[in-house]
């Protein structure tokens, strides 16, 4: 399981915000991959990564 995230600026009601997107994907036997989870959120640091991994659990 590979887990990756980045944060970026969105346009919203006129603002710009920050917020993080964390993927989650894993790849099989035959070098496929699959996406397990994904979350966006206006959250930052440990707090988005922490309640990313809970909710794939």
């Amino acid at each position: 399981m590979w887990i990756n995230g980045i944060y970026l600026k969105v346009r919203r009601g006129g603002r710009t915000l920050p917020v993080g997107v964390i993927i989650a994907f894993d790849v099989n036997t035959n070098g496929q991959r699959s996406a397990l989870g994904m979350a966006i959120d206006h959250l930052r640091g440990r707090t988005i990564w922490t309640e990313s991994l809970c909710k794939l659990s």
